[in-house]
């Protein structure tokens, strides 16, 4: 099976998403309002790039 360069790059750039979350469930990391606003860019930027262009 292989991988667009797009779906990779998506996967890659929700990485640090995920992180914070898992980080934030567990306790690890106290919940900020900065990290809701970089989450809404990295899902607005990654709309951006796989919208389609039809």
């Amino acid at each position: 099976m292989k991988l667009n360069a797009t779906t990779v790059s998506t996967y890659l750039n929700l990485l640090p998403v995920f992180t914070s979350i898992i980080a934030i469930a567990s306790g690890q990391e106290a919940f900020a309002m900065y990290k809701v606003l970089a989450t809404i860019l990295v899902v607005g930027g990654l709309c951006l790039v796989t919208r389609s262009k039809g």
